[in-house]
């Protein structure tokens, strides 16, 4: 069995009146894990909790055995890359992760040895005196991973670190997430079932701040066998046939259109049936936890 490196037991987060995360229970192993879910769904409040950036209001998390009730013991083990990263725009790449080290306490020496190092593993060493206003979104992304490996972790937590980036420079950085997952735990949480579908093995799925998935993305597909359909409709059908059936895919162009969807129930007499990928499942998936919700 995989070796478990985060530990959450029914972990309960709110703000005032709003539940972000219910009673959720997620044991985490080694290796690249993914967390999938709609915007809200209470994926960033999960992983500020399990990052010891906020306080655990009702059940237990640990990270290699510590507990994040004590962040001192349990920040030397993460590095954290959240969604809105962003440093000083008139620093270097160098000068920005010589700054973030210092604060996180480490050695000039250690520095020297790190800071190159990571540079060249992330594919910007020849970026190295540029100032980080003038770096692409891509390579601010890889310099945040930088960031979150300088104390060199055992897991290394990222909130949406492919958001807004262009199709090659998402590919480049689900290669790199590859091989970081070979030495260490990578939490990847996002909303866009590619990078999942490509980087990684398991996966939770989170809705309205509960747990409605958790197991090997392959088995997650196989759940929407039978439920996916297809159907020829015009565009001026299209806008009644969505109030009624959850719609996954819709492309053609002129008068007529080919419309994808879910049919949970199965067999909806109408269209034709197609193999489903790992995002019909999803959306299938987190359209069963809406329901149940209502």
């Amino acid at each position: 069995m995989p070796e478990t490196m985060i530990e959450i037991e029914d972990l309960c987060q709110s703000y005032g009146r709003k539940v972000a995360v219910d009673h959720l229970t997620l044991h985490i192993p080694r290796g690249m894990f993914g967390l999938l879910g709609p915007n809200g769904a209470g994926k960033t409040t999960l992983m500020r909790t399990i990052a010891a950036l906020m306080r655990c209001q009702q059940g237990a998390v640990t990270v290699c055995g510590a507990s994040v009730q004590k962040p001192a013991a349990v920040r030397p083990h993460i590095g954290y890359l959240p969604q809105d990263f962003a440093l000083y725009p008139n620093m270097t790449a160098e000068g920005a992760l010589q700054y973030l080290g210092l604060l996180s306490g480490l050695s000039a020496a250690c520095r020297r040895a790190r800071i190159p190092a990571l540079l060249e593993q992330m594919n910007l060493a020849e970026q190295a005196h540029k100032r980080v206003r003038a770096l692409s979104g891509g390579m601010l992304r890889r310099l945040g991973i930088a960031q979150a490996l300088l104390h060199d972790p055992e897991v290394l937590i990222l909130d949406e670190p492919t958001a807004g980036l262009d199709p090659e420079e998402r590919v480049r950085l689900r290669a790199l997430l590859g091989e970081l997952a070979e030495q260490k735990t990578v939490l990847l949480s996002t909303h866009v079932v590619g990078d999942i579908e490509a980087s990684c093995g398991e996966v939770a799925v989170m809705d309205g701040g509960r747990l409605v998935y958790c197991g090997a993305v392959e088995a997650l597909r196989r759940r929407a066998q039978g439920k996916v359909y297809e159907t020829e409709l015009s565009h001026g059908s299209l806008a009644a046939f969505r109030a009624h059936h959850p719609v996954t895919a819709v492309s053609g162009t002129g008068k007529s259109c080919t419309v994808r969807f879910l049919a949970p129930e199965e067999d909806p007499c109408i269209g034709r049936p197609c193999e489903p990928s790992v995002e019909d499942a999803y959306l299938l998936c987190v359209h069963a936890a809406g329901g149940e919700r209502q």
